[in-house]
């Protein structure tokens, strides 16, 4: 039996995927006591990003005034991205969110706070900020936020998990999803082998050099002939 065995798993906690319906997962963890199934970080933020663009478009549909809508609109990419990755016309969007409408702005700072407690490299203070985040998330008054708060709190030893090791699964599925592309490529194959030979040539780091080097600015010169017409 494995000792510390560590199993980072996609999914988002308490949605479709969650640990409880992934038997393989259970019967590892069975077999294994020291097993530690670890969140992957891309779909704990996710579940953030998915709550405050929910709490964007419930207020853009409830907002009357001009000077409201005109706040909210195009907001979505300045309240999604990383605050280091903001344009200037995102920045002065995001200010005019904070101005006109508190419940979005209070939103993006639920999602940003999420964040930083994935950022923390110390477990103890991660536990401390996570369970802070919680109690926020539970008494901000928006549903989309509370909603999921449960499912983290039910997960939080996966979630802090990740805290501790960093493991994820984000180089494993940038690979599933080449050689899903490589197999459009394929398609008119005649047998899988060629399948194979092709994402082997693509995703192995083979490096293949030719027999034969030409250069690019070469010019094929032929010799004047004359021809009939000529004379």
């Amino acid at each position: 039996m494995a000792e510390g065995l560590e199993v980072s798993r996609r999914g988002r906690p308490g949605r479709g995927g969650g640990v409880g319906d992934h038997e393989d997962l259970d019967d590892l963890a069975a077999l294994d006591g020291e097993a530690q199934i670890i969140f992957d970080r891309f779909h704990i933020q996710r579940l953030a990003h998915d709550a405050l663009d929910e709490v964007r478009r419930a207020q853009a549909r409830e907002v009357d005034t001009e000077a409201d809508k005109t706040a909210l609109k195009k907001s979505r990419w300045a309240l999604q991205k990383n605050p280091w990755n903001l344009s200037r016309t995102e920045k002065d969007k995001l200010a005019q969110v904070q101005k006109a409408n508190r419940p979005l702005y209070r939103a993006y700072l639920l999602k940003e706070s999420l964040l930083h407690v994935l950022d923390r490299h110390q477990i103890h203070v991660a536990e401390t900020k996570l369970d802070e985040w919680l109690d926020w998330a539970r008494r901000s008054r928006l549903a989309p936020f509370v909603k999921p708060a449960a499912p983290v709190r039910d997960h939080r030893t996966g979630i802090l998990a990740y805290v501790r090791t960093r493991l994820s699964n984000g180089r494993t599925e940038a690979l599933n999803g080449k050689i899903r592309t490589i197999t459009r490529r394929a398609y008119g194959f005649h047998n899988a082998f060629n399948l194979i030979a092709l994402i082997m040539l693509c995703c192995s780091g083979i490096h293949l050099s030719p027999v034969f080097h030409y250069q690019a600015d070469a010019i094929l010169i032929m010799p004047h002939v004359a021809l009939p017409c000529d004379a």
